[in-house]
This record gives C-alpha cells, structure tokens and sequence, in this order.
C-alpha cells in the first residue's frame, strides 16, 4: 500500500512539473521592424588617426544626441523590405524635434541588410538581430566616411583619399 501511495505520488510529481515547466507560448522570431536607438558607432580604417578622430567625434555625437533609427515595412508583418528612417534629437531641447533627417529603403537578404537612404547612399551591413539588441557591421568607402565625419559636425579634410573602412552600429530597444 506505501509503495503505491508513493509511486502514485511520484507520478503525480513528475505530471505536475511537466505541465507547469512547459513553455507553451510560441517563441517570438526577433524582427528588426520598429525604433531602434544607438548606443555605439565605431568606424575601424586601419588609420589610427582617422579611427581615433571619428570615433571620439560619434561618442561625442551620442553624449548629446539621441539617434532614433525606425524601420517599418512595406507589406505588414513581411519585414524582408520597408522604409528606414534616422532622426537625431539634441539632448538638451526641448522643442522634440528631429535634427539630421535620414530617409531611406531597406532590404534583407539572409544576413545582409541592403540601405538606400540620403546620407552614405547604397550600403549592405552583415548584421546581428537579437529581441533587444542589433548590431550591424558596414563596409564604407571613403565619400561614406567623409559623410558621416561631416555629419556628425567634423571636418573631412584630413581624411586620406585611399581610406576604406567599417563601422560597427549597436543598437537597442
């Protein structure tokens, strides 16, 4: 009699951690579509003086600015094409309003993100989607460098005219 009572409560231990431990909620695909805020950009050239210039001017850039990057689709949950924006908010106003508009297209093709949009022009970044997290690595010529070191309110003089390289972009939810 003991030892049905404690095989039946061994059976009933083991159903009720079976059902209870069980995820029964489909896990969610993460997708790059919605607001996407900056934390890191750092470009690597092999240029020690160019990657230490821009990179200080990009941190300095995030100290003072909120850079929102918005991905939105064209055709409803199919977030393999849509349209990518850039707004850049000053940390100190209060007006709300976007600086250094970027509008642009988008397209994914297994691990590359292709962008068109009015700062660098054409690019394609391997990238790294997470629920919370993307990272994304982009090859960049130097008119894209010097687009970029303008943009963040540098100057391009002083960037060498066979200079490629790539900047790493972390983003997060």
């Amino acid at each position: 009699m003991n030892k049905n009572i404690r095989n039946l409560f061994v059976l009933l231990t083991i159903g009720i951690f079976s059902f209870s431990c069980g995820d029964d909620e489909p896990t969610k695909e993460p997708t790059i579509l919605g607001d996407w805020y900056v934390t890191e950009r750092t470009l690597t050239t092999g240029n020690k003086e160019v990657d230490e210039r821009l990179n200080s001017w990009f941190k300095e850039d995030l100290r003072l600015n909120d850079m929102k990057r918005t991905f939105t689709a064209l055709n409803g949950d199919d977030w393999s094409e849509g349209s990518v924006t850039i707004r850049v908010y000053d940390k100190n106003s209060s007006s709300g309003e976007a600086d250094r508009p970027v509008d642009g297209t988008y397209s994914i093709e297994k691990d590359i993100l292709h962008i068109s949009d009015n700062l660098l022009g054409v690019t394609e970044s391997q990238f790294f989607l997470g629920e919370k997290i993307l990272e994304t690595y982009t090859k960049l010529t130097r008119a894209q460098i010097r687009a970029l070191a303008i943009d963040v309110g540098g100057y391009d003089n002083l960037i060498p005219e066979t200079i490629t390289g790539e900047l790493k972009t972390r983003y997060a939810r």
